[in-house]
């Protein structure tokens, strides 16, 4: 049985200003974000400069990425959606973003 999230209206509790909603942010999946060509899971990855990337459920497949990088002024954003994310190292010298305190995450 799949369940739906409520209408806005009627949640009592409604989430608000939730990170993977901002404006001005890049997905993942898109090969503009990486300059025309989506990054290989077997390279290290390293997030553009003063980026905010999303992921989302269409961001990953299933194989192991080595290493992802997110440099001190770029952020790595996760969407409301399951994501599998397997990576062998992931350095956060900037954000690592799932959630917030008035938006959390709701587990499916």
């Amino acid at each position: 049985m799949k369940y739906q999230k409520p209408d806005a209206a009627l949640d009592p509790n409604p989430r608000t200003d939730c990170p993977w909603e901002e404006s001005g942010l890049v997905n993942w999946e898109e090969p503009s974000t990486w300059g025309g060509a989506l990054p290989d899971p077997s390279e290290y990855v390293t997030l553009p400069e003063n980026t905010k990337v999303r992921v989302s459920s269409l961001s990953f497949d299933e194989q192991v990425w080595s290493k992802i990088t997110v440099p001190a002024t770029s952020e790595l954003i996760f969407a409301d959606a399951e994501i599998h994310l397997r990576v062998s190292n992931l350095v956060v010298d900037g954000k690592l973003r799932i959630g917030s305190p008035v938006s959390n995450i709701i587990p499916l």
